[in-house]
């Protein structure tokens, strides 16, 4: 993926806590989370999944989503110009191969 992602992109990722090991789910620490996108990224958000909207048994799994930016070849954090949204109202049939741009 960090091949392919440009300096600035975003990727999210969400993941389980590694502490209740649920077959098949084993989880994720943080550490691991950071392990796994490699000194190519850098971790700008760790949000925990809660609130009255989050089925119980997903609660019980504490799931997190991570935010990483891709930096670029000097290892500086690339500042996005634009947030991508997949699958959002702006993205149509006509540019399907693209990802619509929403101003941040």
């Amino acid at each position: 993926m960090t091949e392919l992602a440009a300096p600035g992109a975003t990727a999210l990722l969400v993941a389980f806590a590694p502490a209740r090991p649920v077959p098949p789910l084993r989880g994720m620490s943080q550490e691991e989370v950071t392990g796994l996108f490699g000194a190519a990224w850098e971790l700008v958000e760790a949000e925990a999944v809660t609130g009255p909207g989050v089925p119980a048994p997903v609660r019980w799994v504490h799931p997190t989503v991570y935010r990483l930016i891709r930096k670029d070849a000097g290892g500086e954090t690339a500042t996005p110009t634009s947030r991508a949204v997949l699958g959002s109202p702006a993205q149509t049939s006509s540019d399907a191969g693209d990802v619509a741009a929403e101003p941040q």
